[in-house]
């Protein structure tokens, strides 16, 4: 089945092929409802850039606090202190700290036979997930690789609860697959994006959670449905950009 989300009462939008898939952003006017490449605060972005600050345009607008009723764990937003970097890694220079948060219903429509597409965690509709925490320059470019320090699965064996939920591998299935095999993903974006962000790992996996960007309501309850871009973006106190896929389908959320 091509619908891992389906909802019959709720889903209202199909592709020509009769897949189902999350949530179309409307354009208004002359504007394109995702310019491709956003990048906030950046001459690529659809937003206007915000005033430097140790996490570029993030601390801008609310961040959600939610409490995992389950381990009892609380996800607090603070800021990134740069002044306090890593000893051990490389001092690279950047800009600020760039979230970005993945729409995992419309991922998991171009990739649902991979295992946490066929069997979703429900938060994942209505909720967007982590993809990384990445240095990035004002000018649209970014450091990666910055050290050969591998990833180190201890680094976030305090909170892999919370990891699961919010930084998800949908590739791969964690009660089944190995743990290499899911970790995959988090050993990725340290090493690519962590190892030039000049925190310590156990610090840069701690930042992300703390830094999850907040999910408004409306697109929590537009599933499968079809909302004005400015409507989205205001929703987020419109200091985010998105990503989309055939530039209507909402894919990611960049803050």
């Amino acid at each position: 089945m091509n619908a891992p989300y389906l909802d019959s009462e709720r889903i209202t939008l199909k592709d020509s092929t009769g897949k189902f898939r999350g949530l179309l952003i409307s354009p208004s006017l002359d504007k394109s409802p995702c310019p491709p490449n956003a990048v906030p605060g950046t001459s690529k972005g659809n937003t206007k850039p915000a005033p430097h600050s140790p996490l570029g345009i993030l601390l801008f607008f609310p961040l959600l606090v939610v409490t995992i009723m389950t381990t009892g764990y609380l996800i607090k937003a603070a800021p990134i202190d740069q002044a306090s970097r890593h000893a051990s890694t490389e001092r690279v220079k950047f800009d600020f700290y760039l979230v970005a948060s993945t729409y995992q219903p419309e991922f998991c429509y171009k990739h649902d036979d991979w295992p946490g597409c066929k069997k979703p965690d429900q938060f994942w509709q209505t909720h967007l997930t982590i993809h990384g925490l990445w240095p990035q320059n004002r000018n649209g470019t970014y450091p990666t690789s910055c050290s050969n320090e591998d990833f180190d699965p201890n680094s976030i064996a305090g909170y892999l609860p919370q990891m699961l939920i919010f930084w998800p591998n949908v590739k791969a299935d964690y009660s089944t697959d190995t743990k290499q095999s899911y970790t995959s993903f988090w050993a990725h974006e340290w090493e690519k994006h962590g190892t030039c962000s000049g925190l310590s790992q156990k610090e840069y996996f701690h930042q992300a959670l703390n830094h999850y960007i907040h999910t408004p309501p409306l697109l929590g309850r537009s599933y499968g449905k079809s909302v004005a871009r400015e409507d989205l973006l205001n929703s987020f106190g419109g200091q985010v950009v998105l990503r989309c896929a055939g530039n209507v389908y909402l894919e990611e959320v960049r803050a």
